[in-house]
Parts: structure tokens; sequence; C-alpha cells
């Protein structure tokens, strides 16, 4: 019988998530030897727990290590988006004009593509 999907990624997250939470600072390499798993699976996994872990690169241009801990509550509150002064509340400039004139501005869209036609029944780009 095939195991279930669901049932396996939900154990390998929990998995993953113990390793990190018992081993600050592990790499990558190190949780896919640790639970053989490949590069995809991993990145899956790792994808999918972006809210409870944190990455944290440390050195520089070649020497760059990427490190896993657990996200603390400073980390979820730098995301948040604050107004700059005191009591104000952020607006978007589209549903304001919505709200207030009824106005709702145009989608972008791309330029027309000149093309000459070919004689085999095709386009030519110019």
């Amino acid at each position: 019988m095939k195991p279930n999907r669901k049932i396996q990624t939900a154990t390998n997250k929990d998995l993953i998530l113990d390793y990190v939470r018992n081993n600050e600072g592990c790499t990558k390499q190190q949780m896919m030897e640790r639970f053989c798993l490949t590069i995809n699976q991993m990145n899956n996994i790792l994808h999918r727990l972006k809210p409870s872990i944190a990455l944290v690169l440390t050195g520089s241009q070649i020497s760059r290590i990427g490190t896993y801990r657990l996200r603390t509550d400073e980390d979820i509150e730098r995301f948040v988006v604050k107004p700059t002064i005191e009591g104000a509340r952020i607006v978007h400039a589209g549903d304001l004009l919505a709200k207030k004139y009824g106005y709702k501005s145009p989608e972008l869209r791309k330029p027309a593509k000149v093309t000459i036609q070919s004689g085999m029944g095709g386009s030519v780009y110019d």
C-alpha cells in the first residue's frame, strides 16, 4: 500500500522543526543527511516552515553559509508594516479612490508589438 504523502510531509515537517529546535545553527546539508531527504524535499519543507524557522546568513561572498533557527516574536514584528507618524493609518491609493470617487485606475497594459507578416504565414519581429 502506498504511504499517504500528506502524512509523510507533516511528519517530515515535525521532525525538521524538532531538529532545528534542538540544534540551533544547523545547515540545510546537515538536515538532508540526517533525514535522508533530497534537496527538493528539503526546500519544500523549509518553505512550508517559513513562519516558524528563520534563515541566518553568515559570512560573505564565497564563504557565505546559511544556518537555521526558530523565529522569535521580534522577527515577526519586523515584517509588520507600521505607519511612520504616530496615530496615522496606512492607506492604499487604489482603495481610497474607489471608495471616495467610485473610480478604479485602469490596469497597465503592455504596448502592442509591431510585427511583419512573413510569406510563410508566421510573424517576424523587428
